[in-house]
């Protein structure tokens, strides 16, 4: 063993070993290196945490675990009635846990090599049509300030394709009225800019100009989309507003501010947009994360083929179909 690595060795046995210590470091690294939004160190530090207690309860070492006890572990999330996209989830969370530790010379070795995830089921997601999106955007609203906002929230969303965090996150200063654009903080931190389309620019502008003056109580605040009180609206309450004007819209429940991403990407996609623009739009790190939504153009075009053709037919509808072009 090299002196060095005797060093780190020495050092980490300084350390108390209980796993709280090193996932309190984890998230360090999280917020540091990762940019990681709230919501993702929330997540992870709650499947550590029951991980720790899973160890905890079989005697086991989070630095010395090893695949018998890995297996165990993941057989118990299989049983608890857990998803496979979120036991998924869980066993990512692990990796990168591992992999951090064995970079920062916690452990010696990578117990998570080898480990195999199991496959996420695959939903495809929930959009609006465009009458819709349309008839949910054109919702008619007064002159108060926060119908004002919720309007511009609303254009905002569909018209960009935002993830709620991201629609929250904005100040007015990342909103340029001018070039259209806006600049966005994603997922890891990562900036990119998106389009803002005329009709949400407008709603924008009108809410900037006679809603927004009236709702900044607190002097400074940047925030954009601010709450009764003058502060940042917070993710659920930008919820709350989409679900409002989906109820005054006379839409089926389940339209969210993700439904609206959804039924950005797919509308685009429907009108021949290239599938690396929607990715870069939608800030997908992957391009498979993005082609999930040719599957829903490909459904919803072969749905419109089978019911406008003829010949796509069964030869007793098209039977049915002459006789009644007979009459």
């Amino acid at each position: 063993m090299s002196p060095r690595w005797m060093l780190f060795t020495e050092q980490a046995r300084c350390y108390t070993r209980r796993m709280d210590q090193f996932i309190e470091r984890f998230v360090i690294y999280l917020k540091g290196e990762r940019g990681a939004s709230p919501h993702t160190i929330s997540a992870y530090a709650a499947d550590l945490a029951a991980y720790a207690e899973f160890l905890e309860d079989r005697g086991c070492a989070w630095d010395a675990v090893d695949r018998v006890a890995l297996r165990a572990y993941l057989s118990a999330l299989q049983a608890s009635g857990l998803s496979r996209r979120t036991c998924a989830r869980k066993v990512s969370t692990l990796r990168s846990f591992y992999k951090v530790m064995f970079r920062d010379k916690y452990i010696a070795r990578d117990p998570m090599l080898g480990i195999r995830s199991p496959k996420p089921e695959y939903h495809l997601p929930s959009f609006l049509s465009p009458v819709q999106a349309e008839t949910l955007a054109g919702a008619q609203v007064g002159d108060e300030p926060q119908e004002l906002r919720d309007r511009a929230l609303v254009e905002v969303l569909y018209a960009t394709g935002l993830r709620v965090s991201e629609l929250v996150s904005l100040d007015v200063g990342q909103v340029d009225l001018g070039s259209r654009e806006a600049v966005v903080r994603g997922k890891g931190g990562k900036t990119r800019v998106v389009i803002v389309g005329e009709a949400a620019l407008h709603s924008v502008r009108i809410y900037q100009e006679r809603g927004r003056p009236r709702l900044a109580h607190r002097s400074g605040e940047p925030a954009l989309f601010l709450n009764r009180f003058g502060g940042r609206l917070s993710d659920r309450s930008a919820r709350s507003v989409v679900n409002a004007w989906r109820k005054r819209a006379g839409l089926p429940e389940g339209v969210s501010p993700h439904t609206l991403r959804h039924s950005f990407a797919t509308h685009l996609l429907d009108g021949g947009a290239d599938l690396r623009v929607v990715q870069e739009l939608l800030g997908h790190q992957s391009l498979n994360s993005t082609q999930i939504y040719t599957h829903v153009t490909q459904i919803e075009s072969r749905k419109a083929y089978q019911m406008a053709h003829p010949r796509a037919r069964s030869m007793s509808e098209a039977g049915e179909a002459l006789k009644t072009d007979a009459l």
